[in-house]
């Protein structure tokens, strides 16, 4: 919202560098800054925590044992690396971040020229960007709200934001007018709240360290791809319309929507297993396993959330 203001601003700025370059100049120092921030205050663990006293450095220690997922270890372990390839969960999880990554990497690129093709002008489109980052930020917010007030909702509210987007580009291809265009454009940025619940999900499902490093890596690395090879589904022959690209990024959004649900049936059908098979064997005490660095996959009780 605050971006389209600023580049608005910037797109006045006369000189040798065209407004695009000082965008990209301005922008990643900002995040090169803070980035260093984060590098010099984020700590790993709570112990490092120096904002936190003695009396909270114990009570996040506590919430790390009640979800199980352990604490860090300084330890690789090559048993936990090759789980995350064994993994289904994790898999559909990197499916899921890499099919609405790759809508990412076409919309930050062409979304400009797109509403330029609706007969917008350059100015025009630096305005037009402001209610598409309101629209982003009330998903962002609406959905972070969902799946913090209930229980069960993460995969539901991800899946709903991926059917939004998809409705989104089919509008921005197939609108009857102008309006309905943009409408569409706005309603394609939804996937864009998707991505804290994608990381939310590696955070609270996977367990042990090395296998959540190598986890978190790998969705890090589909984003990446994912916005590598968006833009080259959008053919300048085709523009204004785009319409191989926006068909791509409409079979994303379904199998995006598609992989989300059937990872929600994995998580639970999981957790019943572990239930029955918890009642009819004998596992190691609850408190045995919190602060290990067992997997999910070794801790039959851990439980999914989704």
């Amino acid at each position: 919202m605050f971006g389209g203001l600023l580049a608005y601003g910037i797109a006045h700025i006369g000189g040798a560098l065209d407004a695009w370059r000082w965008l990209f100049i301005i922008f990643g120092l900002i995040t090169l800054v803070w980035a260093i921030v984060l590098v010099i205050f984020l700590p790993d663990t709570p112990d490092q925590a120096r904002f936190l006293n003695e009396q909270q450095r114990t009570q996040a220690v506590d919430r790390i044992r009640s979800n199980q997922t352990g604490m860090k270890d300084n330890h690789f372990k090559w048993d936990q690396v090759r789980g995350v390839v064994q993994d289904p969960n994790v898999l559909l999880l990197m499916v899921y971040q890499l099919t609405f990554s790759i809508p990412n990497g076409a919309h930050t690129t062409f979304s400009s020229l797109v509403m330029a093709g609706f007969g917008f002008t350059r100015f025009q489109v630096y305005l037009l960007n402001m209610p598409m980052g309101a629209i982003l930020a009330f998903f962002a917010i609406g959905s972070s709200y969902l799946c913090s007030r209930f229980n069960g909702y993460r995969t539901i509210v991800g899946a709903a934001l991926s059917l939004i987007s998809l409705t989104g580009s089919i509008l921005v291809r197939f609108g009857p007018n102008q309006g309905s265009r943009l409408l569409g454009l706005w309603l394609f940025v939804a996937f864009a709240a998707g991505f804290p619940i994608s990381l939310s999900l590696i955070a609270s499902n996977v367990a042990g360290f090395t296998k959540k490093s190598v986890a978190s890596a790998m969705m890090f690395f589909c984003y990446a791809a994912g916005n590598i090879i968006g833009p080259f589904l959008f053919f300048p022959r085709e523009a204004p319309e785009y319409a191989s690209g926006f068909l791509a990024t409409t079979i994303c959004f379904g199998i995006s929507t598609l992989t989300m649900l059937v990872l929600r049936f994995t998580l639970i059908m999981e957790n019943k297993r572990r239930d029955k098979l918890q009642q009819t064997s004998i596992s190691l005490p609850p408190e045995q396993l919190e602060l290990s660095d067992k997997t999910d996959r070794q801790n039959l009780n851990f439980r999914y959330l989704y």
